[in-house]
């Protein structure tokens, strides 16, 4: 990492997946300030509900493609909530996930789901 020892480093979001970045500003002397630029709106569980209900019920979805590690965390939070977890993580490691971005690909890989493609962006 660059000498940052001192320096104020801006990031524009704060959530989980910023830890560890946080961290190694830390741990090399420089100074993070978070700036949240985003704010994210869930669905309405009903909705969510509704959602892992056609994607597991219709056997014809060859792909799902997950383009942030939030929209990931808030799917599984769901479907844990909703007792769901099971049957969405078992449909989801028998079609082929593609994951965009390494964050992604992790947050996925944490809650068991297996990334087939991994594309650094799209």
């Amino acid at each position: 990492m660059t000498d940052i020892a001192d320096k104020i480093i801006v990031i524009t979001k704060t959530d989980r997946h910023v830890e560890l970045f946080e961290e190694k500003i830390r741990l090399n002397g420089g100074i993070l300030l978070k700036l949240p630029t985003t704010k994210v709106i869930t669905k309405p569980e009903s909705e969510i509900d509704t959602f892992i209900s056609k994607l597991t019920s219709r056997n014809y979805y060859q792909y799902c493609i997950f383009l942030s590690p939030k929209a990931v965390d808030i799917l599984i939070e769901f479907a844990r909530k909703l007792d769901r977890f099971k049957l969405l993580s078992d449909y989801l490691n028998s079609i082929k996930i593609i994951g965009v971005g390494p964050k992604t690909v992790a947050t996925l890989d944490d809650y068991g789901i297996h990334v087939d493609i991994n594309h650094d962006n799209f």
